[in-house]
């Protein structure tokens, strides 16, 4: 009874330190490496290894992970491809078929003998089946002497397979899951370069006519306003207000397309000089248009991007400018809120608002609520605000 006291305890013990192995280690390589090492030592056995796969129609197999003492290292090097024999083709359909614990012992002798080279004198091994591709061989070999496989011996491997069978599973998934991950990522900043150069194509090739024709509508305004009747001073008008739209469009959207490409590395930033520079860009709209802004004088310094966030003051001030009744001369107010995680910038205006149903459709590019005749704009600025602020971990709205 004390004997199969200590011998419980001692698998107990064993397993409890597989099994911290497979759930604290995150690399596959490390995870199952200290897992063989730890095979090893539980059973004082000179190698512990992994053979991959267990496929008696596979041409060649290999053996990507192993712990040996040091009398008896394998013969073959980690990974190395070995071509397929009768021998170990017939072990695995014999392990494939029992799907339990094989061995071979002074005891009980093999119909399987393996290669002279490795020095075999007992042997143990197992099936290990994960959720994703094909199966492996989980082995220990005795080599510097006949040992027999004890109860507690089986007892112990074959639960320790189980363990490695589920720890693999997880392995291969993450690394199948990182694989992907890596894939879609390359494949994304493959598209993200095509897109930029597209981007650039387009604005170039797109801005040439649209300043030829803003050109030469402007000269026909100036050089033959006195020829024209009132319909050609309109239409010519016209022509120079869409190229202006369409110019300012294009560079808006190249802003946007831009932002996805800065280089960011957040410093602590005060808000103070970044609301004065914004403000300064923008004095010829708030003169004209009589405007009165009020900052709070004691901003907090925040972790950002400068740029990034001279982008979102000017775009939301322009807006606060912009979308005001006729007749009436704008009020903003910017003040700075602490809370426990961020510091939330807040801009309050007498603008016309946004209703709730629109407040969320604002921030998308292209969306506008009203026409251009009425509140000139290209419809994309909110999409920068809104971008710039993901750019910088942070939200708007």
């Amino acid at each position: 009874a004390e004997k199969e006291l200590r011998d419980n305890l001692f698998v107990l013990e064993s397993l409890e330190r597989i099994s911290q192995i497979i759930w604290t280690e995150n690399t596959f390589d490390d995870c199952l490496q200290k897992v063989m090492d730890e095979a090893l030592s539980a059973f004082h056995c000179d190698r512990a290894r992994l053979l991959y796969p267990c496929d008696p129609h596979a041409a060649t197999w290999s053996v990507p992970i192993q712990s040996t003492t040091p009398e008896f290292p394998d013969v073959n090097q980690l990974g190395e491809e070995v071509s397929m024999t009768s021998e170990i083709a017939s072990l695995m359909e014999t392990l494939l078929v029992s799907q339990d614990v094989q061995f071979f012992d002074a005891d009980h002798p093999t119909k399987f003998p393996p290669p002279k080279q490795l020095s075999i004198q007992s042997l143990i091994s197992m099936v290990i089946t994960p959720r994703i591709g094909q199966p492996w061989i989980f082995g220990l070999h005795q080599c510097s002497h006949p040992r027999i496989w004890s109860d507690r011996d089986k007892r112990l491997f074959r639960e320790m397979g189980y363990r490695i069978t589920d720890g693999l599973s997880s392995l291969l998934l993450l690394r199948d899951l990182e694989e992907q991950v890596l894939k879609r990522t390359e494949e994304l900043n493959e598209r993200n370069e095509e897109l930029e150069a597209f981007a650039q194509t387009v604005s170039h090739d797109l801005r040439a006519p649209l300043r030829a024709m803003h050109g030469f509508a402007a000269a026909l305004q100036e050089d033959y306003v006195e020829q024209f009747d009132e319909t050609a001073i309109d239409y010519t008008k016209r022509i120079v207000g869409a190229a202006n739209h369409m110019d300012g469009l294009i560079c808006d959207l190249l802003e946007y397309s831009s932002l996805g490409r800065i280089e960011l590395d957040p410093k602590p930033i005060n808000l103070n000089p970044v609301l004065k520079s914004s403000l300064h860009q923008l004095q010829p709209e708030i003169r004209q248009k009589k405007a009165v802004v009020e900052i709070d004088p004691l901003l907090p310094i925040v972790l950002g991007h400068k740029t990034l966030l001279e982008q979102i003051v000017v775009n939301l001030l322009s807006n606060a400018l912009k979308f005001i009744e006729p007749g009436n001369e704008p009020r903003i107010k910017i003040w700075a809120e602490r809370k426990k995680t961020c510091i939330i910038l807040w801009f309050e205006d007498n603008g016309i608002g946004v209703s709730e149903e629109h407040q969320e459709k604002i921030f998308s590019v292209f969306e506008r609520l009203h026409g251009i005749e009425r509140y000139p704009g290209t419809g994309i600025g909110l999409a920068i605000v809104r971008r710039a602020a993901e750019r910088m971990k942070g939200k708007v709205g």
